[in-house]
């Protein structure tokens, strides 16, 4: 089992749910000794086996409390599937308080439009990460790959603690790269998920696996209809740098098999509506056409469906 060193921050952490990110958060809270809890559909107490990407152990045996329950944490952070965040929101709703600050890590956009009317008073704070992690039982757990992160205030900042929060979360997941336009960088982000999730997914390969030539030319259609839509939602961007993106992050998790990939063999929902389906619904918006995500997007669906 690894050695554990004190780094605590003053900042009270509760995680919500107890999936891969989840508890590769709780992993990475038991490293620096910051205390945290988990919050739960059922509030029962669990133990996990969890190892990191150096191949070192540790049983995790965090404080469980039900979701529907009051909470002392200061931050709450909701590392989640896209479509678990407005169910998950609703049922924490009647129980936060206002000083306490939101955290949605999660891929895909099109979640805080719902969360904003769920809690349009909260202080709300987007992230997204390129670490993973691998559950493989509910008391097994690996981190299979380390990445950066990125954060921002998506709603109501609070200034006089986010020189605590950018602390906190870059001893989470580090390095945190603090953004003025989070929604900048979690487009970039659902750029790259919008080429690697779906051709992974439907040609059932690991994203290395897309550095062969017979992909290149779906990479660069697809990407061509990102830039449109990104560049109508003021994000302008051009079709080589997403290319470039996707195949950079490609070579990177050569050896990882995509979230969708994974979540369509094991017969689950997937967050193709957060992903490709966000594009097409923002193309609407602007009268542009995408064929092609629009083709992912059903063809996904029907693998899921056929499951």
């Amino acid at each position: 089992m690894s050695e554990l060193k004190p780094k605590s921050h003053d900042l009270k952490v509760a995680i919500v749910g107890n999936g891969a990110i989840g508890n590769l958060l709780a992993l990475q809270c038991s490293k620096i000794n910051q205390p945290y809890c988990l919050l739960t559909r059922d509030g029962q107490s669990l133990q996990v086996e969890a190892t990191d990407t150096d191949q070192q152990s540790v049983i995790l045996k965090p404080e469980v409390s039900n979701i529907e329950s009051r909470t002392d944490a200061d931050i709450i952070i909701f590392p989640l599937k896209a479509y678990q965040i407005l169910p998950a929101l609703v049922q924490i709703k009647p129980y936060l308080r206002p000083s306490q600050i939101l955290v949605f890590l999660h891929n895909g956009m099109g979640t805080l439009e719902s969360a904003g009317l769920q809690v349009p008073d909260a202080s709300t704070i987007m992230a997204t990460t390129s670490y993973a992690g691998l559950k493989t039982s509910d008391n097994l757990f690996r981190a299979t790959g380390t990445g950066t992160t990125q954060a921002g205030w998506a709603q109501h900042p609070k200034p006089q603690a986010e020189q605590s929060i950018r602390s906190l979360l870059d001893s989470l997941l580090p390095p945190l790269s603090w953004q003025q336009d989070i929604l900048h960088a979690v487009w970039h982000k659902v750029a790259i998920n919008a080429v690697i999730n779906p051709l992974t997914t439907l040609h059932q390969i690991n994203n290395g696996q897309l550095l062969e030539q017979g992909y290149a030319k779906d990479i660069e259609k697809i990407c061509q209809e990102t830039a449109q839509v990104m560049t109508a939602c003021g994000y302008r961007v051009d079709s080589i740098t997403l290319v470039r993106n996707c195949l950079t992050v490609a070579e990177n998790t050569a050896r990882n098999f995509s979230s969708m990939n994974r979540d369509v063999a094991l017969g689950k929902p997937t967050e193709i509506d957060f992903i490709n389906g966000y594009i097409v619904s923002q193309a609407e918006k602007f009268g542009l056409d995408v064929p092609i995500h629009k083709d992912l997007v059903e063809r996904i669906k029907s693998q899921t469906r056929a499951g």
